[in-house]
């Protein structure tokens, strides 16, 4: 939320513009239902209304850039910009570890 300013990194339909709505809900863009990692890289700030329409979907090659593209202008100096649904190898046995803790 911080590295967002506090504002929703949805986009303004066509203009490519950012939503001026305060954030107030943490989203994975590569969704958590559909195997999305639960990391900072997959991590956007929306309002609820970007919230609730995006739902579950997995976004598309464009909104992804856009998205990137959007957050030169926002994110403090030096922050990655990019969108990854890739774990690492610590995140990966955490999951792991989770998933097995659920069976038991």
């Amino acid at each position: 939320m911080s590295r967002a300013g506090g504002r929703c990194e949805g986009q303004v339909f066509l203009a490519w513009g950012r939503c001026r709505e305060t954030a107030t809900e943490a989203d994975h863009v590569y969704p958590w239902s559909r195997g999305g990692p639960t990391v900072l890289s997959n991590g956007q700030a929306l309002c609820s209304g970007h919230n609730r329409r995006k739902s579950n979907m997995r976004p598309p090659w464009w909104y992804v850039s856009a998205l990137e593209r959007r957050r030169v202008g926002y994110f403090p100096a030096g922050a990655d910009l990019r969108v990854l649904a890739r774990m690492n190898h610590d995140e990966l046995a955490a999951r792991a570890a989770w998933a097995e803790r659920r069976t038991r």
